[in-house]
């Protein structure tokens, strides 16, 4: 099972919603972190017939994909190109996500209707953006302040999802598990 951490998107409307966002995905990864396989460290040590029959016992490892902290990565490095005073991504902690978001991510469009975008998320610079701040060149990276652009970088997370199942799968010969490298996984 993968589970896909929630970004910031232009449907997080204030710092209350995100730090709700924020807590779903620290349940998440918690989720993960704490996941055993039923039947291991004597919980349901029996197993269920159709288990001990098949050898299944049911979901063997929980994933995260760290979708969130992806999005927050583009975001921060479009921000620096715009000139927000933040955190060079590769730098920065989820604290430091968590404590810089309200200072520049809730910089809206205006008059965008109901669903602005941030502009540190779909603005390429600043040229166009003015007093009013209603509209600036778009990058390539959100089309609309929620949706990624695929042609640029939907691939990557693709790519991210292949690894994470790598990291899994690959190397594997049969049903001999290694118990260091599953301790590992964990």
């Amino acid at each position: 099972v993968v589970l896909m951490t929630i970004p910031f998107t232009n449907n997080v409307k204030n710092p209350q919603v995100l730090k709700q966002v924020n807590d779903i995905n620290d349940e998440m990864r918690d989720i993960a972190r704490r996941w055993h396989r039923r039947g291991e460290d004597g919980e349901n040590g029996e197993g269920n017939e159709h288990s001990k029959r098949s050898g299944d016992s049911g979901v063997q490892r929980v994933l995260v994909l760290e979708y969130g902290t992806y999005y927050n990565h583009i975001v921060w490095s479009n921000g620096l190109h715009l000139g927000y005073n933040v955190t060079p991504p590769l730098r920065a902690t989820r604290t430091t996500f968590d404590d810089e978001a309200p200072g520049f991510v809730f910089d809206r469009l205006k008059d965008a209707g109901e669903w602005a975008p941030s502009i540190p998320m779909v603005c390429s610079d600043k040229a166009l953006l003015g007093a009013d701040r209603k509209k600036c060149n778009r990058n390539y990276l959100f089309s609309d302040g929620m949706h990624t652009c695929p042609e640029s970088l939907a691939s990557r997370y693709a790519a991210g999802l292949a690894c994470l199942i790598g990291c899994v799968y690959n190397g594997r010969s049969g049903n001999d598990d290694d118990p260091e490298r599953e301790s590992k996984l964990r």
